[in-house]
């Protein structure tokens, strides 16, 4: 083989080894909703939400996060993947996404970022249908924990809460 010949093979090779990477990214990033894709309709906003809530007579769950927050990923590959926790949600509440990681393509957003003063993510907060917080969770956590808090109505808050912010999945 000559030079360029060689040259060809190696600039095929390197287009190749991106390609692999990059379709490995995109199901990594595909993937890592998947707990929340089964609890959240991606356009309710949190009014949206609370007018939902007082029509129904649930609380409503809000989920603050960021696409870029490692915690907020753990959290959806754990408690947010478990089946149990995804029924305590859907059953009780009226479930609604806030991405902060978006002021900037979503300016309409914002103020909801705001009233609910999320202030670190992820951030659970459950809110009565009248719009009264009932309490918060900042952090990761365990699904058994979160679903007791959720069916409580946040007033059963289990002493290992907040015990789980590390990054593993378990």
């Amino acid at each position: 083989m000559n030079s360029s010949a060689l040259r060809l093979v190696g600039i095929a090779s390197a287009i190749l080894g991106i390609l692999v990477v990059l379709y490995f990214t995109f199901q990594s990033f595909n993937s890592r909703n998947a707990g929340q894709e089964a609890i959240f309709d991606e356009d309710i906003t949190y009014t949206e939400a609370r007018s939902l809530a007082r029509k129904d007579g649930k609380d409503v769950f809000v989920l603050a996060l960021a696409t870029w927050c490692p915690h907020c990923a753990a959290l959806d590959r754990s408690a947010l993947s478990d089946e149990g926790v995804q029924s305590a949600i859907t059953e009780g509440t009226i479930p609604v996404r806030v991405n902060i990681s978006g002021r900037a393509v979503d300016p309409e957003r914002w103020p909801e970022i705001e009233r609910l003063n999320i202030k670190s993510v992820p951030t659970l907060i459950l809110m009565s249908p009248e719009g009264q917080e009932l309490d918060r969770i900042t952090g990761v956590v365990k699904a058994d924990d979160l679903t007791i808090w959720i069916k409580s109505h946040g007033k059963i808050v289990p002493e290992t809460l907040g015990e789980s912010g590390d990054l593993d999945d378990s």
